[in-house]
């Protein structure tokens, strides 16, 4: 004969609450047998209590060069070569530069500037040294920098060419004559 199955229940429902009441007693008062630490793992280390007794702190920047050094959009990514320091010292002149085109707006005036040796654009605003030069004007035509007691104007090459020397294909468009005095 089977026995009923609040019969085969019964023990089953003691032992887990048994197993129950055991593990409320370890969640409040701890292990019945607590690990070693030092049996467990061969090390010895002290214990971290929280985060914050070991603060975060920035690398320093040097950690960094050669992470700058290497430029990162060339395949092989090897640092450019290192220029001579005595030549360049020798060779102190200022660049010359080609207008490209002035930006006036309320915010400020920005002059594009290109490198005749390198073909390098570089924007530059009033009171800005660029390449040996202190840019001291901006106008709409024309850009005045000046180096020591040297001074050079420099003019957009399309508002100087006489109607002539433009090509039929090109637009006429009237050269912008420059207001401000000076």
């Amino acid at each position: 004969m089977t026995k009923p199955l609040s019969h085969r229940i019964g023990p089953l429902l003691r032992l887990s609450a048994l197993l129950a009441g055991i593990l409320a007693f370890e969640i409040m008062s701890g292990p019945f047998m607590p690990e070693d630490p030092q049996a467990s793992s061969g090390r010895t280390e002290k214990p971290v209590d929280s985060l914050s007794d070991t603060p975060l702190q920035k690398p320093a920047i040097s950690t960094f060069a050669e992470i700058v050094e290497r430029p990162l959009f060339t395949q092989s990514r090897r640092p450019a070569p290192k220029k001579d320091t005595k030549v360049a010292e020798a060779a102190v002149k200022p660049e010359t530069f080609e207008l490209i085109g002035v930006i006036i707006s309320p915010a400020g005036r920005i002059a594009l500037l290109r490198a005749l040796a390198t073909s390098e654009i570089v924007r530059a605003v009033e009171g800005q040294n660029v390449g040996g030069w202190e840019v001291r004007a901006i106008k709409p035509t024309q850009v005045v920098l000046q180096q020591g007691d040297d001074s050079e104007v420099l003019k957009i090459n399309d508002a100087t060419m006489t109607p002539a020397a433009k090509s039929p294909s090109a637009p006429n468009i009237p050269a912008v004559s420059d207001a401000t005095p000076g």
